[in-house]
């Protein structure tokens, strides 16, 4: 029996793909256990075929507290956020899924955090190798994250399985209309995400190239510092419009109105909302980093610590020929649940 230990998950992407996993083994009548965030109270539909379920602190010590009285039925374990279980779960197989590139990152790399945030990482990667068995499996999304989590954990590579997954879009029988003077960008706040060399760019293209399409974004409300920036900005001219949290046909709407999808972030597992545009027919442009290169081709990239090429980019390629996008991943959740259930 499956154990699904998805404490530290409770928003975003790692929502996202822990959603769609638990509707897929719903949808094959896998039963299997699970360990819910606190935070994620009321926010996780709970599967039909889900046995028994459990919310615990965001921390080791309730994690600890819960594998002390683990299941006896339980024989493959599965931890969705990043972390090793607390204690070594005798006669269980274990598979960890490693979807943070942050806590893979050595303390020289570029990514915006500072040193004191970057050694708060590093310590954290220090307790996950510190967790870690010889006979543990680990799943992640890329190549690139694979080699990322052979050099920060020294493990195996025989040990890690490249299995990406995510929920493929529905596409609408409607025709879209893709405006290439709108943009999308789907991302909150966070520092990685570069939002405040997206805004200086715009604020470039208004200012020098008198050159105002506009930039939908999904930062949630309590990012008010970056919200107050781009209202400065929006001030001089700029178009910068938030939809903070958007519902799944909401986002949809916004990818079929808009002609590119922009992504400038700075340090990601896998980007879902590159999946998504390419899927919807968004023209993409983003940071010339590994993570990119794994997912699509045909992206159009720039450098994304550089505003002004990230505007002269945009000036360009809104006004000149570009190829579509094309996904170079495919869906393997069902390789992912088949991995899950071998005995």
């Amino acid at each position: 029996m499956l154990l699904i230990d998805a404490v530290y998950i409770h928003e975003s992407g790692g929502k996202s793909l822990l959603d769609y996993l638990l509707e897929s083994l719903e949808a094959r009548g896998i039963l299997f256990y699970l360990l819910l965030d606190k935070r994620a109270e009321g926010k996780i539909n709970i599967p039909g075929t889900c046995i028994q379920h459990w919310h615990a602190s965001p921390s080791e010590s309730g994690r600890k507290n819960f594998y002390r009285t683990i299941p006896t039925g339980v024989t493959t374990v599965f931890c969705f956020a990043n972390v090793p279980p607390p204690v070594k779960p005798a006669g269980k197989r274990v598979f960890i899924f490693m979807q943070n590139t942050l806590l893979l990152s050595p303390l020289g790399e570029k990514n915006l955090y500072s040193f004191r945030e970057k050694i708060r990482f590093f310590f954290k990667k220090a307790y996950i190798r510190y967790r870690n068995k010889k006979e543990y499996f680990w799943v992640v999304q890329t190549p690139s994250m694979r080699k990322k989590a052979v050099a920060a954990l020294t493990l195996e590579e025989a040990n890690i399985f490249i299995i990406p997954f995510y929920r493929e879009p529905s596409l609408s029988p409607t025709e879209d209309v893709h405006d290439p003077l709108k943009f999308i960008y789907v991302a909150d706040g966070v520092k990685h995400k570069n939002h405040l060399a997206l805004f200086k760019a715009w604020e470039i293209l208004a200012s020098e190239y008198l050159f105002f399409p506009e930039l939908h974004l999904t930062i949630p409300e309590r990012y008010e510092r970056l919200i107050d920036t781009f209202g400065k900005i929006n001030r001089k001219g700029a178009k910068i419009i938030n939809h903070e949290v958007v519902y799944s046909d909401q986002l949809e709407a916004l990818y079929r109105q808009s002609g590119f999808l922009i992504f400038p972030s700075v340090a990601e597992s896998f980007g879902l909302p590159l999946i998504e545009a390419t899927c919807h027919g968004c023209g993409v442009m983003a940071a010339d980093l590994p993570y990119v290169h794994d997912i699509a081709g045909n992206v159009l990239f720039f450098n994304p610590y550089d505003p002004d090429m990230i505007a002269s980019v945009i000036f360009k390629r809104v006004h000149g020929p570009y190829q579509s996008p094309y996904l170079k991943i495919k869906n393997h959740i069902k390789q992912l649940i088949e991995l899950l259930q071998i005995q």
